[in-house]
């Protein structure tokens, strides 16, 4: 997705010389306002501090909460997701008196807006002390690791008491390629697919998220079982990569008391690219996941959040405009939800792990542009993470892997046999797409060479899935070596 400007057309080159060419000779520029607003060090762009070095289980006095807040710009705002000459403004605006946007046209109309959702839980042990674990979805693209640190800061002293440290604190991007940009630091994501840095819009998604997690707060009920369905809903996606297929599982978790579902707490899990607003339409969305959200609330007496699942090769099925999709898809998920496989759970665990990255390099192979290896050597690609957040939510005998890219469905294979050969505990797990960071798209290596978007912007190397996988698979074992799940009785 950060190379999505046509980069496999043969014109690459030269439209990228000509927008630099603009970049650098426009007269917009603002000396007093500079093209990035970036801070005078990188580390913020790592993933570096924080960590408690320790899980945080739930298993009694358990309570769930949720809450959503949409959040609209109070003046125009840039879309970001697609890098295309649609989306670009030229020559950009590098002064950005008008609105939020700089090098990215801004939304002209407004469909759903982009909301912030939180899912809560909390409990209390033996002394009485609270545990609290934090997942806030946010319609956006993509969340990278500075935007991570800063709202984990903002939380914590919004929240004291709470105790929270990068193990309970999960940010989640649904990946809506109709969202603002502006959130970011980091210049290279700005530049490519999102947009230059704005501290005001910062600040205002901030607050809509913490208007999240007071609303969850508020919306607090008492749990003491788990469901989670799993079925398959092969017909509303397909794979974008030849010879590849496409994950169509399909998991919606719900909370239960003693004799029935509590009404917060759920949420669904599936693979789809949510790009049905595209690089010509300047509309702000949360594009199909909003809609889903809502047939949800209208089709069921308990709304569920959408969390997307191994998205890297995965595009929606035809089955018309968002709406009608979302529709049919939320329909067929409750039919099939009745004759699915259940996974019961009566405890929870969240974790997470900084392990360290790879060397970025340019895969010019992948992008068509081989000729030219010798030549790419890209300075800019150093403000690439190298080291970066993993975590992990246990719900029984399901573990959810909050991954910082995007996946493709032979990654996400990979990494669930390897996982459950080596904890025999868990039946199932299931890649989080876009979570806490973003590395770029995670191909296998046998993918690495195909050219394709999604090995162009696999950015960490032919080996990165596997050696990835083997830097979390000890920390795993050591964690949840342990680790039983406890499976419940349901009503």
């Amino acid at each position: 997705m950060i190379f999505k400007a046509q980069i496999l057309s043969r014109t690459t080159p030269l439209v990228a010389l000509l927008f630099l060419a603009v970049l650098c000779l426009s007269c917009q520029i603002d000396s007093a306002n500079t093209p990035f607003l970036q801070p005078q060090t990188n580390e913020k762009f790592f993933i570096s501090a924080q960590f408690s070095g320790s899980s945080v289980d739930f298993s009694e006095n358990m309570s769930v909460g949720s809450g959503s807040v949409s959040f609209e710009p109070d003046k125009p705002a840039s879309l970001a997701g697609f890098g295309g000459i649609h989306r670009r403004l030229l020559p950009p605006f590098l002064a950005a008196h008008h609105g939020y946007f700089t090098y990215f046209a801004p939304y002209t109309k407004v469909d759903l807006p982009p909301k912030a959702k939180t899912l809560l839980w909390h409990s209390k042990d033996a002394q009485g002390t609270p545990k609290v674990a934090l997942v806030i979805t946010l319609d956006l693209v993509a969340v990278t690791a500075d935007m991570t640190q800063k709202l984990l800061t903002i939380v914590q002293k919004k929240f004291p008491t709470w105790k929270l440290s990068q193990e309970n604190f999960q940010i989640l991007a649904s990946h809506s390629h109709a969202s603002i940009g502006g959130l970011s630091e980091s210049a290279l994501w700005g530049l490519f697919a999102s947009e230059r840095y704005s501290p005001e819009l910062f600040a205002f998604v901030s607050e809509k998220i913490v208007e999240s997690i007071v609303l969850a707060e508020k919306n607090l009920r008492a749990f003491q079982n788990v469901k989670t369905s799993e079925y398959e809903l092969p017909q509303f996606n397909k794979s974008r990569l030849t010879g590849m297929n496409v994950q169509a599982r399909t998991l919606t978790t719900r909370f239960h008391n003693q004799t029935s579902e509590i009404g917060q707490g759920c949420l669904q899990i599936y693979s789809v690219h949510p790009t049905f607003f595209g690089q010509k339409q300047l509309t702000l969305s949360s594009d199909v996941v909003g809609h889903i959200e809502q047939e949800w609330s209208q089709q069921s007496a308990s709304g569920c959040y959408f969390w997307n699942g191994s998205v890297g090769n995965a595009e929606a099925a035809l089955y018309g405009e968002a709406p009608e999709y979302a529709k049919n898809f939320v329909a067929a998920a409750l039919l099939e939800e009745k004759n699915a496989k259940v996974h019961s759970a009566q405890n929870l665990r969240f974790g997470a792990y900084l392990i360290g990255l790879p060397k970025p390099t340019v895969n010019a192979t992948a992008c068509g542009l081989g000729l030219l290896k010798p030549f790419l050597s890209v300075p800019v690609l150093r403000e690439l993470p190298l080291q970066t957040k993993v975590s992990y939510m246990a719900i029984g005998d399901l573990l959810l892997l909050f991954f910082p890219g995007e996946p493709v469905f032979d990654v996400q294979q990979q990494f669930e046999k390897e996982i459950l050969n080596h904890l025999p505990q868990f039946k199932a797990v299931q890649l989080l797409s876009t979570a806490n960071d973003y590395l770029g798209y995670v191909v296998s290596s046998d993918s690495y060479n195909q050219i394709s978007l999604e090995s162009c912007s696999s950015l960490y190397g032919k080996n990165f899935a596997n050696d990835f996988l083997q830097s979390i698979m000890p920390l795993l074992k050591e964690d949840l070596k342990n680790y039983t799940a406890s499976t419940a009785t349901l009503p």
